[in-house]
């Protein structure tokens, strides 16, 4: 395998997702690299003048990399979220919490439902939600949506886990970690410490003051795309 890299990132749209067409100096063959999940997937681009020019879409804060260069095998196609059909989870999860220090002895078990709103009932509150849920599975692709969260995202499936993000939304392709039958379904989310240190005397200079700005937990919804 012989490579080059192309790295293209839209920051400053937060809201929407942006379609880009750009030309690339190569007239290799392009391929998109999911960082997240460590696979390689095709691009479709035609030959231009100086290069190769790929449409492609590129949603707010996440980078869209991608790889030129002799494939050893052949690439399939990035999953297209708008071809499969949508399912919500937005009730019945069971919330635990958990300060950073006492990790991973979550207590405090609560039901609660989608968007949380973790942040004004527990205002002083600073470390991991988790949130558990038992879904079922017979057979084909399921990827994994949490909307919007605060801050980071780690996802278990049986245990194992899926891989952390830090930008929403966060997705996941799940369909390796299910087998047939009832599965369970782990959301972590890392809070930052402003909420709790925000309580503290004297942890901040004098003179400075913080408010507690910041969300937690799941703020967003959960979806399952089958």
């Amino acid at each position: 395998l012989t490579w080059g890299c192309l790295l293209d990132t839209t920051l400053e749209k937060l809201v929407q997702v942006a379609t880009s067409l750009n030309t690339y100096p190569t007239r290799r063959p392009l391929a998109e690299y999911d960082a997240w999940e460590n696979k390689l997937y095709a691009v479709r681009s035609r030959p231009v003048l100086g290069g190769a020019a790929v449409e492609a879409e590129i949603t707010p804060g996440k980078p869209l990399c991608l790889l030129y260069g002799v494939w050893d095998q052949p690439l399939g196609s990035c999953p297209d979220w708008n071809e499969y059909c949508r399912v919500d989870i937005n009730t019945g999860w069971r919330r635990t919490l958990c300060r950073s220090l006492d990790y991973p002895r979550f207590t405090e078990e609560k039901t609660a439902s989608l968007p949380d709103h973790l942040a004004e009932e527990r205002p002083d509150f600073s470390g991991f939600v988790r949130y558990e849920q038992a879904i079922s599975y017979t057979e084909g692709s399921v990827l994994l949506e949490i909307t919007d969260a605060h801050e980071g995202v780690e996802v278990f499936v049986n245990g194992v886990s899926a891989g952390i993000q830090i930008v929403p939304p966060f997705r996941y392709d799940i369909t390796a970690l299910l087998h047939p039958g009832e599965n369970t379904l782990a959301i972590e989310v890392a809070t930052t410490l402003e909420r709790e240190a925000a309580a503290i005397p004297g942890a901040y200079p004098e003179g400075y003051t913080i408010s507690r700005s910041s969300r937690s937990g799941i703020t967003g919804v959960v979806r399952c795309y089958t």
